[in-house]
């Protein structure tokens, strides 16, 4: 069969220089770094942060728009892929997602819709309107190698291992980028459908903030960090590929710090390459897992039913803690995962 190559969508140079970063680990031995402190609610803080910086209810006329929607879909089902913005009259939401967007790529970098009623629509139909919204920030992309657009995050019974991702179980998923191992998306999602019977509570935390800190208190451990350590790709790969990729925690591309941070991938992927992390690179990553996780420096909150979340995958990390989950399958904790990305091909490798 022919193959058929997929044209990437234009992107300004600033998108391009951070698309570069984010595919491909920084081969120079003294790459370029950021000299200057991320300001404002860019560089914010548990302590700086306010709840409008991340949180924005749903206004009346974009609510109304949104149960057309359903209206609409009751009347005419359609699976969730099928469907897009342009197959509605939604002018008060694409206004909407433009501040999300804004709250993305200028603001806090994270974003909490409040909230869809989940009591009167149904998880079919708020996944729907959570792959319709999303695609007004940036075009979904896969999230495993197989392809998958949308991910159901739920316990499955599994454990954390060397190709299990965190997600699909009840354990404590510490601080990570989503897909920090590969081409990281720039932003990332959930639609809270259920929620578990105790725990699941979320964090998120600003790698920016950490930068901040580290250059005045540590310098020699931040420039450690602008220098590539090996990540287990948890198999999420091509058979032939290495099993590990080289990615730097911070890459500085001239307009924007790119960051992604997953401390148990690093340990595992010098592991498996069979290349021992050297003692400074190591200090490096705990002292930041250690920034991240002080008091008053993360934001936490818990997410209920009907919220929608997208988070600047770039800059934030977050983390979930462990849960106990309801016996009754219908009330079981599930989330609905999507990741955005208007660079590169529409495939999981870019």
């Amino acid at each position: 069969m022919q193959s058929i190559a997929i044209a990437a969508p234009p992107a300004s140079a600033a998108a391009r220089a951070a698309a570069s970063a984010a595919l491909s680990g920084v081969k120079a031995k003294n790459p370029p770094m950021l000299k200057r402190a991320v300001p404002g609610v860019r560089g914010w803080t548990g302590r700086t942060i306010r709840r409008a910086d991340w949180v924005l209810p749903i206004p009346r006329p974009a609510m109304a728009e949104l149960e057309a929607m359903v209206a609409t879909l009751r009347r005419a089902p359609m699976e969730a892929l099928m469907i897009g913005p342009e197959n509605f009259r939604i002018p008060a939401l694409r206004a909407l997602m433009r501040r999300v967007k804004r709250m993305l790529d200028a603001g806090s970098g994270l974003a909490v819709l409040d909230r869809l009623p989940a009591e009167r629509f149904s998880k079919a139909e708020m996944t729907t309107i959570y792959w319709v919204l999303s695609k007004l920030i940036a075009r979904p992309v896969p999230q495993y190698f197989r392809g998958t657009l949308l991910h159901d995050v739920t316990d499955t019974g599994a454990r954390m291992g060397l190709k299990v991702r965190g997600d699909l179980t009840n354990q404590e998923i510490n601080w990570h980028t989503d897909n920090g191992f590969n081409p990281a998306p720039p932003y990332f999602g959930l639609a809270v459908l259920r929620t578990a019977k105790a725990g699941g509570e979320s964090r998120a935390a600003n790698l920016l903030a950490a930068h901040n800190r580290l250059r005045t208190e540590a310098p020699e451990l931040l420039a450690r960090l602008y220098r590539p350590f090996h990540w287990n790709r948890l198999g999420e790969h091509n058979p032939d590929e290495a099993p590990t990729n080289r990615y730097p925690v911070y890459q500085w591309t001239g307009a924007r710090l790119v960051c992604r941070y997953n401390r148990r991938l690093i340990q595992a992927g010098h592991e498996i390459a069979d290349h021992p992390l050297d003692d400074i690179g190591a200090r490096a990553i705990d002292r930041l897992y250690e920034i991240l996780d002080e008091p008053g420096f993360a934001l936490g909150y818990t997410l209920v039913p009907g919220q929608l979340q997208w988070m600047d995958n770039w800059s934030l990390v977050h983390h979930r803690t462990a849960f106990t989950d309801w016996d009754e399958p219908e009330k079981k904790r599930h989330l609905v995962r999507i990741y955005l990305r208007d660079w590169g091909r529409p495939s999981y490798l870019g």
